[in-house]
């Protein structure tokens, strides 16, 4: 850009440097969502109105449009945060909004030592499903190696070298920062139906020549990657990733390369060399502002930030977060009844009474006897809390009662119904900071009043997200659906699926499970196990990468059955789709999903963990029902780190507190 070069020139005179990081030392009259003190990070495109919103970051300090700056998560210093923005959102865009990558996708990187083919390794093998081959290029043996930091196989450029790595295969993604040089064997390296993302192609360089039959024959897609027209959106959806990959086991801080601001000259002349193909390229060349300690600018001092971000979204979060942050036990699987439902559902009820000084608790026709909800845990929260010191549960996810679902009343008056409840739920929730957190009911028989009502609880209640039954008429994988689920995706929260009686206000079920409460006792199961089914086989894991769903108790029966799925996909059924044809593929999506251990069982543990890992397990209680007693042996969950995962889950990390 300096040496007029660039496609996009700003107007002279302009001080260097789209994007940055720093502390916010003021804030104008109309913003909210930061205060001073705030650490963040910050870039500009097209869609922001380009350089005129940042006045130049080659700069002691720096005024920009507040929409662009970033909150940075606990763990990060601002130096490495500074390589994040533009290498980041560039390789983000590269794999998931340009070429669409899937996570048993091969990716080759090629140029994979710098700055943005590092992010690309990165992103590819955090978002990757386990075994996915990631190759990235170098010409010299450092870069190669910072390559191999990043998770990824590294070769030199040449084509042969690339074959050798993968024994002759090739690649349904191919991440390109050389186009000028590499364009020609990218379509000899891509595999039929594969995607290239053209991201760099220096200015003045030869070119190679191009067969653009093969882009004919393989049914190729080669497209540019440019940031410049990336809209906000797009920029917001992204960081969220980006900041997934900096959380957990195969985190690793951005590759930078320092100097001070009297050293600009040098990193600028290094930078320009870069471009050209001359000198190193491994990582991110930084500027410091060398007149800030910036020792007192680290990741550590994050108190103020992550309040601020709190605050900023809802007080019961921020309750919650300071909570989870040292709590030992996290329950996820706790109903509620709330005295404002009562007659809600109109002649559904619910209605609580007694009969001969019997309980009953009554839903349309439905009698639930011999349980007592009034100045119980379900219904009094001091109640609840005592027993919850008693099992030393810290913070508990409260969650709407599987009974009053109203799945399948008329839509308008369950959207009445779970409005209340939402409102209801939050009141309680703020009654006892730092120990409830909730999930909302919505009415899934209509989904976009659904998704209005998840929308009004997470933005305006405070509610982490939406909790529904397993059968609500439409079937899980049902394309009306779809919106839903990217919404939830958008929001940034998780779906909680627990199944509920069959019969209380819909279609009856099975006869024989009403001898022995078996609609309960193996019930529940089997309709956890048909719903896992329906999201695998149906595809919406796979059009929703980033959707994040819990069950209860193990999923069902899933783990005894992975085996006999597997072989149906493999075989292939004829309706089994192509994406999950290959031995391990179901197999993925299945440790996509999430699970409490509320069990019973540790060999059904074990085998749990054994088909999905650790990572996506979270405790749960099933709190002051019938089977939440287990006796004085619990689950032997060591080597779980069951509160790490509920954080993740639930976004009750510092990263996760706000919606930027």
């Amino acid at each position: 850009m300096c040496q007029g070069k660039y496609t996009l020139q700003p107007e002279v005179p302009f001080t260097p440097g789209l994007e940055g990081s720093g502390r916010v030392v003021a804030v104008g009259s109309g913003v909210t969502h930061l205060v001073v003190g705030d650490r963040v990070i910050y870039s500009v495109t097209a869609a922001d109105g380009g350089p005129k919103t940042c006045s130049g970051t080659w700069a002691h300090h720096c005024a920009i449009q507040a929409n662009l700056a970033i909150r940075i998560p606990s763990g990060f210093d601002l130096v490495s945060a500074a390589a994040i923005p533009i290498a980041y959102l560039t390789a983000h865009r590269a794999l998931f909004q340009v070429t669409r990558a899937k996570p048993t996708d091969s990716v080759l990187v090629r140029g994979a030592s710098g700055a943005v083919g590092l992010a690309a390794v990165h992103l590819a093998r955090h978002f990757g499903a386990a075994g996915r081959v990631v190759v990235g290029t170098a010409g010299s043996e450092e870069g190669r190696q910072v390559v191999r930091s990043r998770g990824g196989i590294a070769t030199n450029h040449s084509e042969e070298q690339i074959r050798e790595a993968v024994d002759g295969d090739t690649f349904k993604v191919i991440v390109e920062l050389m186009a000028n040089e590499n364009l020609g064997s990218d379509l000899q390296l891509v595999a039929p139906g594969g995607r290239i993302a053209v991201i760099g192609s220096r200015p003045g360089a030869s070119s190679v020549a191009v067969d653009s039959r093969l882009v004919l024959v393989k049914e190729a897609t080669v497209q540019g990657v440019f940031l410049w027209n990336q809209t906000e959106q797009e920029r917001s959806s992204a960081y969220k990733d980006i900041f997934d990959a900096f959380s957990g086991k195969d985190s690793a801080a951005p590759a930078v390369r320092r100097f001070s601001f009297a050293e600009a000259t040098q990193a600028h002349d290094i930078v320009s060399a870069q471009a050209e193909g001359r000198g190193k390229t491994e990582g991110k060349v930084v500027l410091v502002n060398d007149s800030v300690d910036m020792s007192k600018w680290s990741s550590s001092d994050d108190a103020s930030p992550c309040a601020a971000k709190a605050s900023a979204v809802h007080p019961a979060r921020a309750a919650a977060v300071e909570v989870a942050r040292t709590a030992r036990i996290i329950d996820v699987h706790a109903h509620a009844v709330l005295e404002e439902t009562l007659g809600a559902a109109g002649p559904y009820g619910p209605e609580v009474g007694e009969t001969d000084g019997k309980p009953w608790y009554r839903i349309g026709e439905y009698y639930l006897r011999n349980v007592t909800y009034r100045g119980s845990p379900f219904m009094d929260a001091d109640a609840r809390i005592e027993r919850m010191d008693r099992y030393g549960i810290d913070l508990q996810v409260l969650s709407p009662n599987p009974l009053t679902y109203f799945h399948h009343i008329a839509p308008e008056q369950a959207a009445a119904f779970c409005r209340k409840h939402n409102d209801g739920l939050a009141k309680l929730v703020a009654s006892r900071p730092g120990r409830f957190v909730g999930m909302a009911a919505l009415p899934m028989q209509c989904p976009k009043l659904a998704a209005q009502e998840l929308k009004r609880s997470v933005q305006e209640l405070g509610l982490l997200g939406g909790y529904i039954g397993t059968d609500f008429g439409i079937p899980l994988d049902h394309e009306s659906l779809d919106p839903f689920y990217v919404l939830c995706v958008d929001l940034d929260v998780p779906l909680f699926l627990h199944p509920a009686p069959r019969g209380i206000d819909g279609p009856a079920g099975d006869e024989r499970l009403r001898r022995f409460e078996l609609d309960v006792v193996i019930g529940f199961n089997l309709e956890t196990t048909v719903a896992i089914s329906t999201l695998i086989y149906g595809g919406v894991l796979i059009r929703h990468p980033k959707l994040d769903i819990c069950f209860p108790s193990g999923g069902g029966a899933l783990a005894s059955l992975i085996g006999r799925m597997t072989a149906a996909a493999v075989a292939p059924r004829p309706w089994v789709l192509a994406e999950l044809h290959g031995k391990s593929a179901l197999r993925e999506q299945f440790r996509r999903l999430w699970f409490d251990t509320h069990m019973h069982d540790d060999g059904a543990l074990r085998l749990l963990r054994e088909h999905c890992g650790d990572r996506h397990l979270v405790f749960g209680t099933n709190f002051a029902g019938w089977d939440q007693e287990q006796g004085e042996n619990p689950p032997d969950v060591a080597g779980i780190d069951l509160v790490g995962n509920a954080r993740r889950l639930l976004r009750l990390q510092s990263h996760s507190q706000s919606r930027l």
